[in-house]
């Protein structure tokens, strides 16, 4: 155990309040270059500080908590001398000594392990949580919340950046799980995490490239990926007909669908996209989409025997596909179709999505029955699928272009005279 430091004059409530009030703060040693600081103006409260040497002769002072000097300490805003001077020694020997006296300090890692217990209540995706910590180096992760500083935060995003390992609209998802996380552990310093995560501007674009595919290039895949595997055949076909993302095609049950002998649909769960804290209220909302007979007549022969609360799409092995992550289930089968088709390799399970949107709105289907068709929002439909639609719909609009060539005039035709 370290030497407990003495002070008479602040270790004790009652023997800092009797210290003339000043701007310059009142001092003691903790660890080599870090000084715990006390300071006391007229008519307020003490405030603990951490005084680190910069090595060139000056020194930074970051203002950390308030003394116990009228309220009891809780450890985290409220400080005691011990537990203020261990917050200190933080910045120069990390969380050990902290772990010892078993105080509450909360640092970024810390943050981030809270922020994810809270995501799992909800039961959102506990990757935001987790998705910070592959990009934060050990001394961010193990500051404290109340020492960060905007520009620190700033310093870091700007760094990510101009590593150029990852585009700034991955940067910004980066940033949001950050300030969440940062904002749920120190709800009172919101506008240092505002202000030193700011998003990087023009960076807005879709996470997936949008491959929008021609109809016969989209059978084709649904014919290949049938003769391949039977079960990657329906998953495709249903996710080419419904535009659903693959999560809600694995979250489809048996009892979801309604083989009307003309208008067969099928009841989707929302994906309650966005987060929010009523997200497994949204999941457990449905909407109807219309299917093809054909289609419902492969559903209703592969959930034959099968209970209503049985998940409607198998794998081959009779497993329901994983729901976290659909994608690692079939992305090598799907990307060994794509090559055999002679497709983009990049080409993903989203590319039934995208065709699916873009389809619906160059046959006249209204923007905002295909937002909710695709579970979505008519901001995003107009702002993801603007300059495709304008690509794919070319051939229409230059049906329409007026035609300035003079027609012949129609009739008897009499010649003038001279």
């Amino acid at each position: 155990m370290p030497v407990k430091l003495r002070s008479a004059d602040l270790e004790t409530a009652t023997a800092r309040l009797k210290l003339t009030p000043r701007r310059s703060p009142y001092r003691i040693r903790v660890a080599n270059g870090v000084a715990l600081g006390y300071r006391r103006t007229e008519g307020s409260f003490g405030t603990w500080s951490a005084i680190v040497a910069d090595g060139s002769g000056g020194e930074q002072l970051k203002r950390f908590g308030d003394a116990d000097d009228r309220e009891a300490a809780n450890g985290k805003t409220v400080l005691s001398f011990d537990q203020a001077m261990i917050q200190a020694r933080m910045l120069a020997r990390g969380e050990d000594e902290a772990a010892e006296q078993n105080l509450s300090l909360v640092t970024i890692e810390s943050a981030l392990a809270g922020y994810k217990i809270d995501l799992m209540s909800r039961a959102a995706d506990q990757y935001n949580a987790d998705r910070p910590l592959h990009h934060l180096g050990p001394a961010l992760l193990r500051k404290p919340c109340a020492l960060i500083t905007a520009e620190e935060l700033t310093a870091w995003r700007n760094n990510l950046l101009r590593k150029g390992d990852m585009a700034p609209s991955s940067i910004n998802r980066l940033m949001h799980a950050l300030r969440a996380a940062l904002t749920f552990a120190d709800p009172k310093r919101t506008h240092v995490w505002r202000a030193g995560l700011k998003s990087l501007p023009n960076a807005e674009k879709s996470r997936n490239k949008l491959f929008v595919l021609p109809d016969a290039t989209i059978c084709a895949l649904i014919a290949k990926a049938d003769a391949r595997d039977a079960a990657l055949g329906l998953l495709c076909a249903v996710l080419s007909e419904t535009g659903m993302r693959p999560v809600q095609a694995a979250r489809l049950k048996v009892g979801y669908l309604v083989t009307h002998p003309s208008a067969p649909r099928l009841l989707v769960s929302k994906s309650a996209k966005g987060g929010g804290r009523n997200r497994s209220e949204k999941k457990r909302e449905t909407y109807t989409l219309p299917i093809s007979v054909a289609l419902a007549k492969k559903l209703k022969r592969a959930a034959a025997g099968r209970a209503d609360d049985d998940r409607l799409l198998l794998r081959a092995d009779g497993k329901p596909w994983y729901e976290r992550n659909v994608h690692a289930d079939y992305r090598q089968d799907l990307g060994e179709i794509v090559a055999a088709l002679g497709l983009n390799a990049k080409i993903s399970g989203y590319c039934f999505r995208h065709s699916s949107i873009t389809r619906q709105l160059l046959r006249g289907v209204p923007t905002r029955v295909v937002a909710s068709n695709h579970d979505t929002s008519v901001a995003v439909i107009e702002r993801t699928y603007s300059k495709y639609i304008v690509d794919h719909s070319d051939l229409l609009t230059r049906a329409a272009l007026l035609d300035h060539a003079p027609a012949p005039i129609a009739g008897n035709v009499v010649k003038l005279v001279g």
